[in-house]
Formats: structure tokens, sequence, C-alpha cells
């Protein structure tokens, strides 16, 4: 059995790199409490961070879809 990594979930306060201002993503530990602390984002509380499987690929999932509004 190897290492476990485990991510944790923060929430964007504003834009950084592909992420917008309220988006949601899990980092390695490091990483992420380097983003808190420069006030980049916030640690978001979960119940049990779920540990990542080294060598198992990430899940990919489809953009979601953009709704367009009609003008007025």
């Amino acid at each position: 059995m190897g290492c476990e990594l485990v991510m944790l979930p923060v929430r964007f306060l504003t834009r950084w790199m592909a992420y917008n201002a309220g988006e949601v993503a899990g980092f390695p530990e490091a990483e992420a409490r380097h983003l808190i602390a420069q006030g980049i984002a916030e640690p978001l509380s979960v119940e049990q961070p779920v540990p990542a499987r080294e060598g198992k690929p990430p899940r990919v999932t489809k953009p979601a879809r953009r709704t367009v509004e009609k003008g007025d």
C-alpha cells in the first residue's frame, strides 16, 4: 500500500488561474494552505476528506451547458 494523498477543498474568493471566485476545488494540503494564507481561497468544511489513490487518473467531467437568455 502506498502513501495516500489527501486533497483539501477550498472555495476561491477571487479569480486564480482557471478558477473563478466562488468555485470549489481540491488541492494537496501544502498548496491549499498557501492559497488560504494568500487570501485567494478559504477553507471549505466537509465531513471527511476523500483520499485520492496514486496512479488513478482524475475523473473527467463534461462542462455544464451554458444557457443564453434572450434579450429584452
